[in-house]
Parts: structure tokens; C-alpha cells; sequence
């Protein structure tokens, strides 16, 4: 007889950030987990919408945990396809299969798969737990009609359907108060990257951490500005370049690391401007990230809208001080104002380029405190804080 006790995760499909907590868990003896996915997106050589390329990820991440791929019913396939996108009516089977009382996790509602998941599970006796990227801040800057309308949906309609609220940081779990969540539902179950891998590839640069500035044309006493993300207008990455011409006069350089429709456009205010400081890397996979952080003593993040911002930890495990836009989800928990980085306005190029001017000029050992703070900060947001508290309620 099996004794574990039993986790399924309803996914859209494998993504490189969360797998890491699907095998944590997976590890635990007595934890049975089973992922759920609705598509095999990031699998193949299918082009990313978004970044506009080909995209496939060159780390494991169908391994150390049990998975399955639903077959996807919908006429219109697509992960940016709507509410229609995913139809797996596998999904009923599945959780009708798990035992009455096992801990079923929804990672969000916005898809018929979802929806049929929700309903299924909460009848089927199933411990259900929400766990989205959605902020307060973000929701803040819907209409005043449309919050009315997405209060009354999701407070009375979508929300009662669950026993507990797995949140990721300070804006989702002010988001789901917001709603009407009461406190002794609310779970931290921190938005996290896997810090003991990027720990290691900080260690294996060792030495050889400035190689990637001679590939790149950075001179040895540049401060260099990293961004790291698609070239996308939520993204603003032109903002970030507006920003930098203001301090043109400084000694820095500024790496884009990504990929994505707006590329022509930037290259262009390059060319422009006369920017030779300024690099376009192109989609730089999982294996090849550490290179870029490990040269970086700066890293910003100027989305206009932003869920969290996964990057962010990344750059913090490499001991970087980060810049974020106030929209970011991340921003209330990974910034400590002034001792690890620094928040702007969103869309508020004259200040984002006060707070580069501010870093760049900064004494190399001022730099250097500021980086070690985020290297032990972002260690609090770990897989092993998610283990421990979804333990404690199955």
C-alpha cells in the first residue's frame, strides 16, 4: 500500500524555473509528486512567440520527478491563445484517479484545462491550492469596471474553490487579501530559481569570470549593465536605452542578453547614437547564462508590467545589485532600498538614469557591498522554503 502523500501539479508545460521544486519535492520520502502538463512547450524547436526565435531548453527538465503530457483538445492550440488555448479533458481522469484527500495545486485559472482541473478536484475531495503570479500592483492598474467585475469573479466565483493560496511574495499575497483571502489560508511559497545551480556556476567561473568581456569588446575597468529578458515593448528595453545615452559620458557598458520582435528598433538607436558600448547577445540559453551575470555589476529590469521577475534572482545569486521598476512583483521582496539595489517609477527614464548614474559612479567596494547583500538575501527565496510549508498542510 502506498503511504506517500501525493502532490499533483496542473502546469501549462515544463518550465525550466519550476522544475527544480518538482524534483526537490519528488526527493522527499515521503512525498509521491506528479506534474501535470497541458503541452509540451519548450520541449521541441517550436518558435517562442515572444522571443521570436526557436527555443529550446539545454537543461534536464523531465527528469527526477513523475510527469504526464495531457492531450490537448482545443481547435485553436496556444499558450497565448486565451482561455481556449488548452482543453485537456484528460485532465478529469487524472485527478479522479488520485486519492481523496491528496493535494492538488492549480497554477492558474485562465484556461478551460484549468477551470475543468478546479471543479473536478474540489468535488473529488481533493486539498486544493491556488498558486499564481498575480500582484497587487498590477491589479491596481486595471480599470476601476474591471476590478469590480474580476472582485465579484474571483472572491465569490473562483476563489472559495480552495483551501489554501500558495503565495509567491509580498504583491501576490497582498493580492489575494485584496480579494478577500483571510490570512490562515495564505502559504509563502516564494517565487525561486534554483539558487544551488547558479551558486555552482559562480564557482566554476573561478577565474576565468572576465573571459566573456573580451568576446564581448568590454574593456577591463567598464562598469557593465546587464539586462536580461525578451526584446518585447512590456519589457521596454528601449526605456533602459534612453536611460543609458543620459550617461554616455560615463565609463559603462550595456549588455542586452535576449532576443525578441524589437530588435530592428534598438539596433537602429544604436546605430543612431553611435552607441559602441552597447551589445545585442541574442537568446542565450539556460547552460551559457552564468557567463553574462558573472560579468555583470549591475542588473536592471524595466518592465512596464512584470508578474516577479525570476532574473532577478538569478543576477542576485551572482552577488549583483539590481534596479527594478516599481511594477515589478519581485521589487517589494528582493530590493532592501539602498543596500542591494534601487527601485524607479516604472516608465521614468530621467530617474532609471539617475540610479545608473548613482551605480556606475559608485566606489568599487560600495559596488561590491551592495552585490554581497543580494547574494544573501535571494537565498531566503528557495525551494527548500516551499518544501518545508507545503508540508505543512498535506
Amino acid at each position: 500500500m502506498n503511504t506517500k502523500k501525493q502532490i499533483h501539479f496542473l502546469h501549462t508545460h515544463p518550465v525550466q524555473y519550476i522544475v527544480p521544486l518538482y524534483k526537490k519535492l519528488a526527493a522527499e520520502p515521503d512525498i509521491e509528486v506528479t506534474v501535470l502538463f497541458c503541452s509540451k512547450r519548450g520541449l521541441g524547436d517550436e518558435v517562442d512567440e515572444q522571443f521570436g526565435i526557436k527555443v529550446k531548453w539545454d537543461i534536464p527538465i523531465l527528469e527526477g520527478y513523475n510527469y504526464v503530457f495531457l492531450k490537448n483538445h482545443s481547435f485553436r492550440k496556444g499558450h497565448y491563445r486565451g482561455i481556449l488555448g488548452y482543453i485537456n479533458l484528460g485532465v478529469i481522469k487524472h485527478i479522479l484517479k488520485a486519492p481523496r484527500g491528496s493535494l492538488l495545486v492549480i497554477q492558474g485559472w485562465a484556461k478551460i484545462t484549468f477551470l475543468l482541473g478546479i471543479i473536478v478536484g474540489r468535488l473529488s475531495g481533493k486539498k486544493m491550492a491556488l498558486r499564481v503570479e498575480a500582484s497587487m500592483s498590477h491589479e491596481n492598474l486595471k480599470g476601476k469596471g474591471k476590478q469590480l467585475l474580476r472582485r465579484f469573479v474571483l472572491s465569490y466565483l473562483l476563489f472559495p474553490w480552495f483551501h489554501k493560496f500558495l503565495y509567491i511574495g509580498k504583491q501576490n499575497k497582498a493580492f489575494y487579501k485584496y480579494f478577500g483571502v483571510p490570512e490562515n489560508k495564505l502559504i509563502f511559497t516564494p517565487y525561486c530559481v534554483n539558487n544551488e545551480r547558479f551558486i555552482k556556476q559562480k564557482i566554476a567561473l573561478g577565474n576565468r569570470v572576465d573571459e566573456p568581456k573580451t568576446g564581448l569588446g568590454i574593456k577591463p575597468n567598464q562598469r557593465v549593465i546587464l539586462y536580461s529578458g525578451k526584446y518585447i515593448d512590456v519589457k521596454k528595453p528601449l526605456d533602459l536605452l534612453n536611460a543609458f545615452l543620459k550617461c554616455s559620458d560615463l565609463n559603462a557598458f550595456l549588455v542586452f542578453m535576449g532576443e525578441g520582435e524589437l530588435r530592428k528598433e534598438m539596433e537602429a538607436f544604436i546605430t543612431h547614437h553611435q552607441l559602441n558600448n552597447v551589445v545585442l547577445t541574442g537568446f542565450i540559453n539556460q547552460s551559457k547564462v552564468a557567463d553574462y551575470y558573472g560579468i555583470a555589476d549591475i542588473f536592471v529590469m524595466c518592465s512596464r508590467t512584470e508578474t516577479w521577475g525570476l532574473s532577478t534572482n538569478e543576477a542576485m545569486n551572482f552577488g549583483v545589485p539590481v534596479v527594478l521598476p516599481h511594477t515589478a512583483g519581485c521589487a517589494d521582496d528582493l530590493v532592501i532600498e539602498g543596500k542591494n539595489g534601487y527601485i524607479f517609477e516604472s516608465g521614468n527614464v530621467d530617474e532609471l538614469a539617475a540610479v545608473l548614474r548613482k551605480l556606475i559612479e559608485m566606489p568599487e567596494d560600495e559596488l561590491r557591498e551592495m552585490g554581497e547583500v543580494s547574494a544573501k538575501h535571494v537565498l531566503e527565496y528557495s525551494n527548500e522554503t516551499i518544501v518545508k510549508n507545503i508540508k505543512t498542510i498535506l
